[in-house]
């Protein structure tokens, strides 16, 4: 009898070994649910400034894989025809009046807004955080 308590009491240890996830599963499976291996989307992204001014821009992106990543503004008007390039580190921004690509960085911003680079093209959680600690508190 006490061989079944033990080997029983075993199990369930083991087992919560098993299915606990620390931070980083965590991230990896919420990358994996918000940006897919490869997708094709519409997307509006709203600018919010400090003054509380609003402009919304309409994009189109497709993605391919985990490296490469491309969106074109669809709007509003003075944004039409931009488009980013992303594979792997490197990004490129287009301009229809340059008529040729400007190597840019993931901290600028396309737009001039709060948002950068890396917000638009889909920045990966695992590959830019790391989790240290997780905590279970009264509300979950």
């Amino acid at each position: 009898m006490r061989k079944i308590i033990v080997i029983v009491l075993l199990g369930l240890f083991y087992s919560t070994l098993v299915f606990a996830l620390d931070g980083n599963e965590i991230l990896k499976k919420v990358d994996r649910n918000l940006n897919p291996e490869s997708f094709e989307m519409y997307r509006k992204l709203i600018n919010i400034e400090p003054d509380g001014t609003k402009k919304e821009f309409v994009m189109f992106s497709v993605k391919k894989g985990k490296e490469k990543i491309a969106s074109v503004f669809l709007s509003p008007a003075s944004e039409k025809g931009r488009g980013t390039l992303r594979i792997g580190e490197n990004m490129w921004l287009y301009i229809p009046n340059v008529g040729k690509p400007i190597r840019i960085t993931s901290l600028q911003s396309v737009t001039g807004g709060v948002f950068n680079n890396s917000d638009i093209m889909r920045v990966d959680y695992n590959s830019e955080y790391n989790c240290e600690k997780i905590e279970t508190t009264d509300k979950g």
